[in-house]
């Protein structure tokens, strides 16, 4: 596959900029001096606390690896919405332009940002993924790539429906009255979204496998990249499903924090919290007090700050010759109320963040 390549002269664009700057190429505008690294981290996005967690962890890591001879500066820059995917393209070329050493992405489309991946190996300035996946086909698309760093999102899927599948059973025991087949719906979070996906899929696998019981009543609705749109589609959906759950076990599932924050809302909105068994993916301050005063059944947590971390030490690594692993699994655990106040899992609850 030929790629057009609208970054040809970057080379000597970054280094007119370095030298405009008073600094080698390599040290952006930052004022670090020829010895030290830049390193461009970019989010899906920036509004959501999961990204700032990212953020502080990626800050920790370049506080941990900087010495006097050579300090390591972030570079945090992502556009504010996850849908918006050109914008995300135009981040990591404008830090090609200026000559970053090395960068840590989280692509919000799987193929949308092979060709600017493709474009940081042209000049060689090495990528490391992080939470979010490229598109299979990317290496085959001179997309290279030093690691990725993420949680497993497809065993985040499972435990989320396996967690779902105990809360309405749990629901339907509390009842006296006979009720029919359990009923779940799935909310969608964006297509492209890879890290999504692969929940979405582990989430059904794990029902049609182990849970034969539960009918999958919808499966194909997408719910939005943020709280509010999360909040009218859930609302749509759930009233379609209102009145079933007068006669069965109901449950929901939503992907991420701002799906489930709207989901959350609208179970409020519509009193179904206690008809709807409720497990979110992602945690934020609203959804960790609806575990603590039950309308939350469960939340599936990532280590955001382990994930920061380990992506811009995996980079430095390889700038500094070390082998890297191709696959870095930052781990997923599942909150409940029964677990909410035990040490490690309130610590991913409550992450800390960059502001």
């Amino acid at each position: 596959m030929i790629r057009p390549a609208p970054l040809a002269g970057l080379p000597v664009l970054a280094l007119a900029l370095g030298l405009l700057a008073g600094c080698s190429p390599n040290a952006a505008d930052d004022g670090d001096g020829a010895n030290g690294l830049t390193v461009a981290v970019v989010p899906k996005g920036t509004t959501h606390e999961f990204w700032k967690s990212v953020h502080a962890g990626a800050l920790d890591a370049a506080k941990e690896l900087s010495t006097p001879e050579r300090p390591i500066k972030i570079l945090w820059k992502g556009s504010q919405e996850e849908s918006d995917t050109a914008g995300q393209i135009r981040v990591v070329q404008n830090f090609l332009t200026r000559g970053v050493d090395g960068v840590v992405l989280a692509p919000n489309d799987s193929g949308g940002l092979v060709d600017a991946v493709a474009e940081a190996g042209d000049l060689d300035v090495p990528v490391v993924i992080f939470d979010s996946g490229l598109a299979p086909s990317a290496a085959e698309q001179g997309a290279e790539t030093v690691s990725f760093v993420a949680t497993d999102n497809y065993v985040g899927g499972r435990k989320a429906a396996a967690r779902l599948a105990e809360a309405m059973a749990n629901a339907e025991g509390q009842s006296s009255s006979g009720r029919g087949k359990p009923g779940v719906i799935l909310l969608r979070y964006k297509a492209g979204s890879e890290s999504t996906e692969q929940r979405e899929e582990g989430f059904l696998a794990e029902l049609r496998e182990n849970h034969p019981e539960i009918e999958i009543l919808s499966d194909d609705q997408y719910a939005g990249t943020t709280p509010e749109e999360s909040l009218a589609n859930a609302t749509q959906v759930l009233q379609r499903f209102e009145s079933e759950f007068d006669e069965r076990p109901g449950g929901i599932f939503a992907v991420c924090e701002p799906n489930a924050d709207g989901v959350h809302r609208a179970l409020k909105e519509l009193g179904l919290t206690d008809r709807v068994s409720f497990v979110a993916f992602d945690p934020n301050e609203s959804l960790v007090a609806g575990l603590k005063d039950g309308s939350v059944d469960g939340i599936v947590v990532q280590d955001p700050v382990g994930m920061g971390k380990k992506a811009v030490r995996a980079l430095v690594a390889h700038i500094d010759g070390e082998t890297v692993e191709a696959r870095i699994d930052t781990g997923v655990t599942v909150a409940t109320p029964e677990n909410v106040d035990d040490a490690e899992v309130a610590k991913l609850l409550a992450p800390p963040r960059a502001e």
